[in-house]
C-alpha cells in the first residue's frame, strides 16, 4: 500500500509532464473518462446518466475506486475498477493499470471523486486528456486546467452539469443544462 507522501508525490511528478490542453464547448466533447469512488449500483446508475444527459459523448468510461479486493484492471460495460492494490508502493500505478489508462486519449477528464482521494488525482494525472476538471490539489496546482470545488457540496449530477456549463461559458458557447 502507498503512503500517502508517495501519492502526493507521484501526482506531482506525473502532472510535471505537461500535456497540452484545448478549450472545447462540451458539445464537441466525443468521449469522456469520469473518475468516482462509488459503489456498483450507483456507478451503473451514474453512467446510464451521463449516456441520457450527454448522447452526443460516444465514449464514456468511469474509473471506480473499490475496495474489491481482486480486479483485473479491464474495462467491463463501460467501468474500470481500481483499488489500494493498483498502486505500488511508490505512489505509481501498477504496469498493468497504467497501460490500460495510457492506452486510449480521452477528449475530457472530470474527477467526479466526491472522496477525493490521492488514488484518484494520480488516475487524474497519469490520463491522457485533452482537458481536465476536478477539485485542485495544494501542492500541484496545474493537474486541472479547469478547478470546480463544488464536488463535496454537491451531488454527482450536479457537479458534471456545473463542468458542463463552465466548459461551455469557458469556451464562449451559450448552451447550458438545466438539471
Amino acid at each position: 500500500m502507498a503512503l500517502p507522501y508517495f501519492l502526493n508525490r507521484s501526482i506531482c511528478q506525473l502532472t510535471e509532464v505537461r500535456q497540452s490542453f484545448k478549450l472545447l464547448p462540451f458539445s464537441s466533447i466525443q468521449s469522456l473518462l469520469l473518475l468516482v469512488s462509488s459503489d456498483d449500483k450507483v456507478t451503473n446508475e451514474r453512467s446510464e446518466w451521463v449516456a441520457s444527459q450527454f448522447p452526443s459523448v460516444k465514449k464514456r468510461v468511469f474509473i471506480q475506486f473499490t475496495n474489491e479486493k481482486k480486479l483485473d484492471h479491464r474495462v467491463v460495460n463501460g467501468i474500470l475498477k481500481i483499488n489500494k492494490r493498483s498502486f505500488n508502493f511508490f505512489g505509481k500505478p501498477v504496469t498493468d493499470l497504467k497501460n490500460v489508462i495510457r492506452s486510449e486519449r480521452f477528449d475530457l477528464l472530470i474527477n467526479a471523486d466526491e472522496r477525493s482521494l490521492l488514488q484518484m488525482h494520480v488516475i487524474a494525472a497519469t490520463a491522457t486528456s485533452g482537458m481536465k476538471i476536478g477539485s485542485p490539489l495544494g501542492n500541484c496546482k496545474h493537474l486541472y486546467p479547469i478547478s470546480l470545488y463544488s464536488q463535496t457540496a454537491t451531488t454527482f449530477e450536479e457537479y458534471v452539469i456545473n463542468c458542463h456549463d463552465y466548459l461551455n461559458a469557458l469556451s464562449g458557447s451559450s448552451e447550458t443544462k438545466n438539471g
